[in-house]
C-alpha cells in the first residue's frame, strides 16, 4: 500500500506535500526514503524473524516447544528521512544480514 501511495504521489507531483509512511522496511520503502518519496517506515529486523522462526522449530522438533514464548519479534526502528544515508545503509544490512540486501522485485 505504501509504494501504491507514494506512485500515486509522485504522478500527481504531491510526494513533498503529503506525509507517507510504510510498514516494514523492505528495500522498496527504504529507496523511496532515499529518493525523498516516502517520509518514513517502521523497519522491522527481518531476518531475527526469520531466525527466530527457525529456532522454534528446532525447539519444537527437540520437544523444547514449552520454552518458546507465545510472540517474537526483532526489534522495529523507524526509518526516516531524516536519517543520513549510511544510517539507512546499516540499518538495511542489519536487517536483511541473511538473507540479502536489495530491493523486492515489482
Amino acid at each position: 500500500m505504501a509504494m501504491g501511495s507514494v506512485e500515486a504521489q509522485v504522478a500527481v507531483g504531491k510526494e513533498k506535500d503529503v506525509f507517507s509512511t510504510g510498514w516494514g522496511g523492505t528495500g522498496l520503502e527504504l529507496d523511496a526514503i532515499r529518493r525523498g518519496e516516502l517520509d518514513a517506515t517502521p523497519m522491522r529486523m527481518g531476518d531475527d524473524v526469520g531466525a527466530a522462526t527457525a529456532e522454534a522449530i528446532k525447539a519444537h522438533l527437540e520437544d523444547r516447544a514449552d520454552e518458546l514464548p507465545f510472540v517474537f519479534l526483532g526489534r522495529i526502528t523507524v526509518a526516516h528521512d531524516q536519517m543520513s544515508a549510511d544510517e539507512i545503509d546499516a540499518l538495511e544490512q542489519e536487517a536483511f544480514r541473511f538473507s540479502g540486501v536489495g530491493a523486492l522485485e515489482r
